[in-house]
């Protein structure tokens, strides 16, 4: 797993506590989206990879620009990506979920569940802890239709 966030202390206290979840193992920690295709290229180089990340939509090269990032650079073996932001409105929930975010975590409500919530990721759940989250599936839902 790798953590992508420009919040040192988030970034931190996420890495602690998924670092001592036994089903993860957290391979690097950075500050900006540059910063994290450089590290899961190196990873690749050496024949390794991670099997999920977490993105902080607002920080350097984050959200979309990463989603896009990882898609173009990794294709189908591009691991899947948790998006974990203070911004959790409705439109940014979807645009990321639309650019094949596996989950979006807003950062007041990842406690104790976190681990939980990033293992369904990599189970291929679409994980969703964000205020509002059954509104804006039934806005998403009624746009579709």
């Amino acid at each position: 797993m790798a953590v992508a966030d420009d919040d040192p202390h988030l970034r931190a206290a996420v890495t602690e506590v998924l670092g001592a979840d036994d089903r993860f193992e957290v391979v690097g920690a950075v500050e900006s989206g540059d910063a994290l295709l450089a590290l899961l290229r190196g990873l690749a180089d050496d024949g390794a990879g991670v099997d999920v990340v977490l993105v902080d939509v607002r920080m350097p090269g984050g959200g979309v620009a990463a989603l896009r990032s990882l898609r173009e650079t990794f294709g189908d073996d591009a691991p899947p990506v948790v998006v974990i932001s203070a911004h959790t409105s409705a439109r940014l929930v979807l645009d990321m979920l639309a650019e094949g975010a596996a989950g979006y975590l807003g950062k007041g409500r990842i406690g104790a569940n976190l681990a939980d919530l990033v293992a369904g990721a990599v189970d291929g759940e679409l994980v969703l802890a964000v205020p509002g989250a059954q509104e804006i599936l039934r806005r998403h839902a009624e746009t579709a239709r």
